[in-house]
Parts: C-alpha cells; sequence; structure tokens
C-alpha cells in the first residue's frame, strides 16, 4: 500500500487521498503546502485506475506529477528570493559608491 505519511514527511506536504463521490471519480488527491499556501488537487477516474495491477504505485504517480508542480512553485519562490536580495544588495553598493563619489568630490572642492 502507498505509504501516505512517509511520502507526506519526505515532501514536506500534507497529503489527503479520498475516495471519490460522483460515481466515476475513484479517488481524489490534495496535496497542500502550508509553507506556499497551495493546494495541487487531482481525480483519477475509473477508466484510469481499472484493470492496473499496481493501483498504489499509480496513485503514488500522481502523487509525484502534483508534487512536480508544487517543487516548481518552491524553486520559483526560492529564485525570486535570492533575485530580491541580490537587487538589494546591488542598491546599497549603489549607494555606497555613490556616497564615496560624493565624498570625494566634496574633499576636491575644499582642496
Amino acid at each position: 500500500m502507498f505509504d501516505v505519511m512517509n511520502y507526506a514527511d519526505r515532501n514536506d506536504v500534507e497529503v489527503s487521498i479520498r475516495k471519490g463521490h460522483d460515481g466515476r471519480t475513484e479517488w481524489e488527491i490534495f496535496l497542500r503546502d502550508h509553507k506556499l499556501g497551495m493546494t495541487e488537487f487531482t481525480r483519477i477516474i475509473d477508466i484510469e485506475i481499472r484493470g492496473r495491477l499496481d493501483q498504489d504505485a499509480y496513485i503514488e504517480l500522481r502523487c509525484e506529477q502534483l508534487m512536480d508542480r508544487i517543487r516548481s512553485a518552491r524553486m520559483k519562490k526560492e529564485y525570486s528570493a535570492i533575485e530580491e536580495k541580490d537587487t538589494e544588495n546591488k542598491n546599497t553598493e549603489n549607494m555606497n559608491t555613490e556616497n564615496k563619489d560624493e565624498k570625494n568630490v566634496r574633499q576636491r572642492k575644499a582642496a
């Protein structure tokens, strides 16, 4: 059986898999990343899973597809934070350079 708890711990998400209720949907899968405040959702319909020998492996595959979207969002957020930090550092450097230039101009005028 697919180990939902282990999968959730390994990927730092909340996993909810529940039986479908509309007659055609076999399973509903929710992956929630609380740090990003995002939820990914999919349904597995009867035709997809019927006749599969290892249904748990298929459910895990679908969870991985959802997890890929979450990983992508995490990477975008991390990249954005790095870019923001770089921009801050560059702005600080520019201000320091401008202050040095201004100081040099004042020193030259005073001399």
